[in-house]
């Protein structure tokens, strides 16, 4: 019995078989553990991004051959099965004041690494005990966002959001040979995809970098790099990443 079966006897549930999957391919694997934020490519002190050089130096240079689930997200801290036990029993207990939540079981598998509490979990409807689970993110407060129906159309929510929709040239998919980045990225994680949302990827992947500057409602600009046409995230998440209709019964007050 490995480490991710022994936690669904614990907690009474079972993963998606895809994410056993990833944790047998070595997936989840981000190298040595060091403290919380230091084995991210990125530290997040006051507010600004500093170059965790212990973990670019040791790390980095083993796995961007063949890099696990994420690697090149921002702010994306997966959790590895020993820090698992702690998050859950955190997690739901301080969601079970909020009513909204009673019908549900949430199973952290990934942090924001931000000062704040934000987790990323599979959503389990308690009603439906046969059906997938969503893939949710949860925060300090309590309030609850749907991303994805399941863990499939999250890993290509992921890969294009966070990686080329919007992105600046600090992203660290930018560290290095940018386009290399992403073609190593799409081949390690094109396994766990459709053969359609691979394909999509793979032509997005090649396009030439462009530079968009947005007006914001409250004054000034914002400016971000892209591998997208205008309004075409919004036409891809909704194509390939269609959220489930029980989207509000996850809002909290």
């Amino acid at each position: 019995m490995n480490l991710l079966q022994k936690i669904e006897q614990t907690y009474g549930f079972q993963y998606p078989k895809l994410y056993h999957q990833l944790y047998e391919d070595g997936m989840l694997n981000m190298g040595a553990k060091y403290p919380y934020h230091s084995y991210c490519p990125m530290e997040y002190k006051n507010g600004d991004r500093l170059p965790n050089k212990e973990w670019l130096e040791q790390e980095y240079p083993k796995l961007k051959e063949n890099p696990p689930l994420f690697l090149y997200v921002d702010w994306f801290q997966v959790l590895t099965p020993s820090q698992l036990a702690k998050e859950f029993e955190f997690l739901n207990q301080h969601l079970t004041q909020y009513p909204q939540n009673q019908k549900f079981f949430f199973a952290p598998f990934a942090r924001a690494v931000v000062d704040d509490y934000m987790v990323y979990c599979f959503c389990y409807n308690k009603e439906k005990p046969t059906q997938e689970p969503s893939v949710v993110f949860i925060r300090e407060d309590g309030e609850v966002d749907i991303l994805s129906g399941n863990l499939q159309n999250f890993i290509f929510y992921q890969l294009i959001k966070w990686l080329v929709a919007h992105f600046h040239d600090i992203s660290f998919i930018c560290y290095g040979d940018f386009y290399e980045n992403l073609r190593q990225t799409l081949r390690t994680h094109c396994p766990y995809l459709t053969e359609e949302q691979a394909e999509v990827l793979e032509d997005i992947y090649k396009r030439e970098i462009k530079e968009y500057t947005r007006k914001l409602t409250s004054g000034g600009c914002y400016t971000f790099l892209t591998l997208l046409h205008e309004g075409e995230e919004e036409t891809l998440l909704n194509k390939y990443n269609p959220l489930p209709k029980e989207t509000i019964l996850l809002k909290t007050v």
